[in-house]
């Protein structure tokens, strides 16, 4: 799918889905994220309420709506106890930690993808990083912040084996866009500047040097 595609995609949807923003209580109008609205316009009137009153106090939206999505009965007092960046807790009684994860993994590539493409409509970017889409992506940039993170990253041997995964990204990246010259085109048009070019792609270039 080239960027145009994603896009119309998007618009198509965003469209959608203000328009389902229309229909929520005056609490809540102009006050929800565009990735949220579907969710928060598919709680019962009593949880829609809840919301509004737990955005009066701080709380992330995403993370009150997915809790209210569990429990619409949930009172703002319960909410606050659980946490909704930790989420209700689990069947062990622990909490659960995946909303949090979730929302910052979709920060991170929104600036990603901003930086990819700084021309796009900031809505269009917020709903694509959140979008199932993109699941793959998120998690491997919580992966990524995992492996910096992480003590054993300052190892010798963590940084040589980390070398030869990349090396192996890059060489499947290059087939990828040997492969499929729109995606290189989409990759020149982009703000990317990408330090590896495909090998197809080298010796065309080097061919039209010589000529």
């Amino acid at each position: 799918m080239s960027s145009i595609e994603i896009m119309n995609a998007y618009d198509t949807r965003r469209a959608r889905w203000l328009k389902l923003a229309e229909h929520l209580p005056p609490e809540l109008k102009g006050r929800i994220a565009l990735r949220n609205i579907r969710a928060a316009a598919s709680l019962p009137l009593q949880a829609q309420q809840t919301l509004a009153c737990a955005l009066d106090t701080g709380l992330r939206q995403a993370g009150v709506i997915r809790i209210l999505q569990n429990d619409p009965d949930m009172t703002l007092d319960e909410i606050i106890r659980y946490g909704p960046s930790r989420g209700k807790p689990g069947q062990n009684g622990q909490p659960q930690s995946q909303n949090f994860e979730d929302e910052n993994n979709s920060q991170e590539l929104s600036i990603l993808i901003q930086t990819c493409f700084p021309g796009w409509n900031s809505l269009a970017v917020e709903s694509l990083a959140a979008d199932p889409l993109t699941a793959e992506l998120r998690a491997l940039l919580h992966s990524w912040r995992v492996c910096q993170e992480s003590e054993r990253a300052r190892s010798e041997t963590f940084t040589v084996i980390l070398c030869s995964f990349i090396v192996q990204a890059t060489d499947h990246l290059d087939h990828i866009l040997d492969t499929y010259p729109n995606h290189l085109t989409a990759l020149h048009a982009s703000a990317v500047r990408w330090p590896f070019l495909p090998v197809m792609h080298t010796e065309n270039t080097v061919d039209s040097i010589r000529k």
